[in-house]
């Protein structure tokens, strides 16, 4: 029997829940692409549906994501209505090859405490890797000086969306009362709709009393601006993490890695488990409170140590190796063979790199994709 050769290593489609083309669409250009590996995401009915239009013994790697009880109704993603451990069931009776896997231990308790059926499959685990800091990042004296913050002035990071379990708000909220006069803010917010800043800004001010309002500073962006989120890791003096829905926390794992110290909410969410020996608090309802201020000195004190604590267990390098690990034992020899020559090309790391650090899109390009993908 001839060995099959592929045209491509990895195929990452953890996003396919939001491409609206046909499955049988979608399957001839996955069968055009011919990968050696697919990678889909979550407890999504369109993964199943896919895969029914595939030839059998696919290579798929599953994603899963836990987002921790304190998410309450949001703690895994899932098709509106389906049964989790019915779409393990459909999943793996597809007549493909299926290695599913979490972020970490953490999550992959969290799965199989609310999705019986994954106790009776194998489920590994494979974290996301760090971002270098760009070569062209924004210089913090630049954001400083854009953002009205004086540089002696004490200045504190939130980003993220507004979604109330992401918790930016309830920070802007707690500024603005209990913030000094030497404190600033800089909230650098995912936008939604076309909102701007001052949009933004206007909500807050219609919403939110408090004198330390006019110390908060906002900016709107979209996702995997890394050039500017270095800057901005740079500028402020600590980041705050006030999440409670996150299956991992790249809002804690991104500054730490650069060395900016860090303040995590207490939590059952990803952001939390990061790192043993994070700098927690209860709340951040008290800028000037004794609790928070003691966190903040931790949190400068155990920064250079924690930097290097990421980048010994979430390096690309390392995350790649996990991932040719996680995978090896299901691959025949042939497919090792070319996974390895998949593995010595350059555009092939970087394409595990962009994967594994969430920056590709995570669907097909082409006529009908997301508009993020074309």
């Amino acid at each position: 029997m001839p060995v099959q050769q592929y045209k491509n290593f990895i195929l990452n489609l953890d996003l396919l829940c939001h491409d609206r083309r046909p499955f049988s669409e979608l399957a001839a250009l996955v069968l055009e692409y011919d990968p050696l590996i697919l990678r889909l995401g979550n407890f999504f009915k369109c993964n199943v549906d896919l895969l029914e239009r595939l030839p059998p013994r696919t290579k798929v790697v599953w994603k899963l994501e836990y987002f921790g009880k304190d998410a309450g109704l949001h703690q895994i993603w899932s098709s509106f209505g389906s049964d989790p451990s019915a779409l393990v069931r459909d999943m793996n009776s597809t007549g493909h090859e299926i290695i599913s896997y979490a972020y970490s231990d953490w999550n992959r308790a969290g799965l199989r405490e609310l999705v019986p059926e994954l106790q009776n499959v194998p489920v590994g685990t494979l974290p996301l890797a760090l971002k270098p800091r760009s070569a062209h990042a924004v210089p913090a004296l630049e954001v400083r000086t854009e953002y009205d913050i004086p540089h002696d002035a004490i200045a504190f990071g939130v980003g993220g969306t507004r979604q109330h379990l992401k918790g930016m708000e309830e920070v802007v909220a707690a500024f603005a009362e209990t913030a000094t006069e030497d404190q600033f803010l800089l909230c650098t917010v995912l936008g939604q709709g076309g909102e701007t800043a001052a949009d933004v800004y206007a909500s807050w001010r219609r919403r939110m009393p408090g004198r330390g309002l006019d110390r908060v500073r906002v900016r709107v962006g979209k996702r995997d601006e890394w050039d500017w989120m270095c800057g901005f890791y740079a500028a402020v003096d600590l980041v705050l993490v006030n999440s409670e829905l996150d299956s991992w926390g790249r809002m804690v794992a991104e500054p730490l890695s650069l060395g900016t110290p860090v303040v995590v909410r207490e939590s059952t969410s990803g952001t939390n488990q990061i790192l043993d020996s994070l700098v927690r608090v209860r709340s951040f309802s008290d800028f000037g409170g004794e609790e928070f201020l003691d966190a903040a000195e931790r949190a400068r004190q155990s920064a250079a140590s924690l930097a290097e604590q990421s980048w010994q267990r979430y390096s690309p390098d390392l995350v790649r190796r996990h991932f040719a690990a996680l995978v090896s034992e299901w691959l025949d020899d042939s497919q090792k063979a070319q996974m390895e020559e998949f593995l010595g090309m350059e555009e092939w790391r970087r394409e595990l790199d962009l994967i594994f650090q969430s920056r590709s899109p995570g669907v097909l390009p082409g006529p009908g994709a997301p508009s993020w993908a074309k």
